[in-house]
């Protein structure tokens, strides 16, 4: 499930895919605005419940376990100043896939 600014936009994310390694990469297909389709990250050295992206983006982890990780983050602005997508807050409801 995929809600934006308290809006449910799953429908629009359909298909989306996040793929985290350890050596500090992440890989996604479907990801529109919110995500880039790779990059890398970080641990938050002051807090280890957030990831920083490459792309300067702070991600808050809500929730993990062995079968669900929730991620919530902001995106306020688009790349080239225009509004082409969606922006504000998003929560990213992910179940793990075998």
């Amino acid at each position: 499930q995929v809600i934006n600014d308290n809006t449910d936009v799953t429908s629009q994310f359909s298909d989306f895919s996040l793929t985290l390694t350890s050596e500090q990469n992440f890989a996604t297909e479907n990801g529109g605005n919110a995500w880039p389709s790779a990059g890398t990250w970080t641990f938050d050295d002051s807090n280890l419940e957030k990831l920083l992206r490459n792309d300067g983006v702070s991600v808050t982890i809500v929730k993990v376990n062995e079968s669900e990780l929730d991620l919530q983050f902001s995106i306020n602005t688009l790349p080239g100043g225009r509004t082409t997508g969606i922006t504000g807050l998003f929560l990213f409801e992910l179940t793990k896939q075998n």
